[in-house]
């Protein structure tokens, strides 16, 4: 194989049936064009993949038009797309090992959202930008958040997209109505709320959080994704998109039934030292407990006076629409690969 200045190791799932991986297809194709371009090459692995120093990889050709297997060396830098909460403590193992190799790597894990909640809300900057939340043992914890603040979204520590979320709003002290993606109960006692909780989370662990009453246009409320990268020593908003939902939905997620909206129709509102003030802090207080945390994305909350609100932070961006956004973001994932992986390679 060619000699290349920097080799990058794209960590996906294996599958149980005939597929090479399980993973972004259309994200690593595009990271593997991008390096070409610079003279980098990347390919993509499995955990089952790693033997001593060499892998067993695939990775793009683009005058074939399709996926070959090979065996590499290790790479120069790691990147992190293990796509399974559930089981990515399988994967510890291996990053410490190339950690021991002094292989860099990022982002380490999916983040737990309370853990995250409670180490963001220790930077003084950034807490005023973070939603009142308590994390939820018993009844009275419910209750007597309900009481302060009327109006709150119950969410599972470890979760994405929306999913699992639930939303509370106080008519009395007696009556409630409970919302669900799906599903409305309204007019709910106090007595047969808790049981109707918690048949709907499962046993898995939620927290509650205050509701943050929203801008909104055309009618309808939004809120921001937040493309995050690490430039040098500085975490940078990449790019910002806008969903938009229907005011009886509850949550924006495309998938849930949110929209996409131009940023243009509300750029005005945005105060952007603001939101590049919260990615510096966020990017820092994460790396801190962290280690290096190379990108991430924010589902930010616009109050009606335009202040803003993060109520959740993702380690692993999924595909943003935006194509603007997703260049961008290519781009500076592949500056950051080069600024991670090509001091370390160079020692080597």
């Amino acid at each position: 194989m060619k000699k290349y200045n920097l080799l990058v190791g794209i960590l996906a799932a294996s599958s149980p049936t005939n597929q090479l991986f399980i993973g972004n297809v259309y994200l690593f194709k595009q990271i593997q064009l991008q390096l070409l371009k610079r003279n980098g090459f990347s390919f993509v692995f499995t955990p089952q993949d790693v033997h001593k120093k060499e892998i067993n990889g695939v990775y793009y050709d683009p005058i074939k038009n399709r996926w070959l297997k090979t065996l590499f060396p290790l790479p120069h830098i790691i990147y992190n797309r293990y796509p399974f909460r559930e089981d990515e403590h399988k994967i510890q193992r291996l990053l410490k090992k190339m950690e021991s190799f002094q292989i860099p790597y990022f982002n380490r894990s999916f983040f737990n959202k309370w853990t995250i909640y409670k180490q963001l809300s220790t930077n003084r900057t950034l807490k005023p930008f973070i939603p009142i939340s308590s994390f939820i043992e018993t009844e009275k914890d419910v209750f007597s958040f309900l009481n302060k603040f009327h109006r709150a979204y119950l969410k599972p520590v470890s979760s994405s997209q929306g999913k699992g979320i639930l939303k509370i709003t106080q008519n009395s002290s007696q009556t409630y109505n409970l919302y669900t993606k799906n599903r409305s109960f309204e007019n709910v006692l106090k007595e047969e709320l808790w049981n109707k909780m918690q048949l709907l989370m499962i046993n898995t662990p939620y927290f509650i959080q205050e509701e943050i009453q929203s801008d909104d246009v055309n009618g309808m409320k939004y809120d921001l994704r937040i493309l995050v990268h690490l430039n040098q020593t500085t975490y940078e908003p990449t790019g910002i998109g806008v969903r938009a939902i229907e005011k009886n939905y509850i949550t924006t997620h495309v998938p849930n039934g949110g929209q996409i909206l131009p940023f243009q129709l509300v750029e005005s509102r945005i105060q952007r030292d603001q939101v590049d003030l919260i990615c510096n802090e966020i990017g820092h207080t994460l790396t801190y407990h962290h280690g290096v945390i190379g990108e991430f994305s924010l589902d930010v909350a616009v109050s009606k006076n335009g202040k803003l609100y993060v109520f959740e932070v993702n380690s692993k961006p999924m595909k943003f629409d935006e194509k603007k956004i997703f260049q961008k973001g290519l781009a500076r994932l592949t500056n950051l690969f080069y600024q991670l992986g090509y001091h370390e390679k160079v020692q080597s």
